[in-house]
């Protein structure tokens, strides 16, 4: 349904498969609730804002992060932030065939 670029700079979220996202992705989802799904069993984890210090509602992305034996955050590498998160439905992009780009953070050794 949706393939993933990185670049130094962001994130490319690609539909692959708009027909596939439109029948099975309901339209009242939201970005976070898709993504977690979606990307469940990959290197690919929702940070939580808190985590790493952001002070964002948008969502955050990572596949660079090492967790203690709690859970706990020890260290991320990039992140990647849904930077239009206020102006525009990632989801609904993705549904209507358009590429969706998180911007990369620079990555941060310690939380």
């Amino acid at each position: 349904m949706i393939y993933l670029v990185k670049t130094p700079k962001c994130l490319r979220i690609i539909p692959t498969d708009v027909e596939g996202l439109r029948r099975e992705v309901s339209a009242s989802c939201q970005i976070e609730e898709f993504l977690g799904e979606y990307l469940a069993g990959t290197e690919w984890e929702i940070i939580q804002p808190e985590e790493v210090g952001a002070l964002t509602s948008g969502l955050l992305l990572s596949d660079d992060v090492l967790r203690d034996d709690n859970g706990d955050l020890v260290k991320i590498g990039c992140v990647y932030w849904d930077s239009d998160y206020q102006v525009q439905d990632a989801l609904a992009e993705l549904r209507a065939g358009r590429t969706v780009e998180f911007v990369a953070s620079d990555p941060d050794p310690e939380p």
